[in-house]
């Protein structure tokens, strides 16, 4: 209780508002920087960026990954790969599961999903939707090449 108390007493009201003012007149400041967008779908934002900051030339993207014999592709899981609610539960959108066997059911790929959740999640949404895809859980302490055949059970360890 007395932790409380004193959190209230060293932040009040007006802080907070001094606070979020001076973050937002920080975050409108034109000097040197730039926004883009960056997501997928209605799961977009724009982010302000420092200047020199140069965006991914998308052409010189595909046309390298066309022309490439063999390909190691590494998506972060979170803030990535869209998500849907499921009996109240999250778990990948049908597109991104779509788009991930796309990508890895091309034999000239390694696609490698990397995320914090736990190996047994991971396995949860991806072992049968998605078989042929590499999986890291809890920041790649465990990981798997794909899961066709494997147990939840079945995963290497780092260290």
């Amino acid at each position: 209780m007395t932790q409380s108390f004193d959190f209230i007493c060293q932040n009040s009201t007006l802080k907070w508002a001094q606070n979020y003012l001076n973050n937002l007149k920080r975050a409108h400041s034109p000097m040197g920087s730039h926004y883009i967008k960056i997501g997928l779908g209605l799961n977009w934002h724009v982010i302000k960026t420092k200047h020199g900051f140069k965006e991914i030339n998308k052409v010189m993207i595909d046309d390298t990954y066309q022309e490439k014999k063999k390909r190691f592709i590494m998506i972060d899981q979170e803030g990535v790969i869209p998500m849907k609610n499921a009996n109240g539960k999250l778990e990948p959108s049908n597109e991104a599961i779509r788009m991930l066997n796309r990508l890895s059911d091309n034999p000239l790929n390694a696609v490698f999903l990397i995320s914090s959740e736990s190996k047994r999640q991971m396995h949860q949404w991806y072992h049968n939707k998605c078989p042929k895809l590499g999986l890291a859980a809890e920041n790649g302490f465990f990981w798997r090449w794909m899961s066709q055949g494997l147990s939840e059970t079945q995963w290497h360890q780092l260290i």
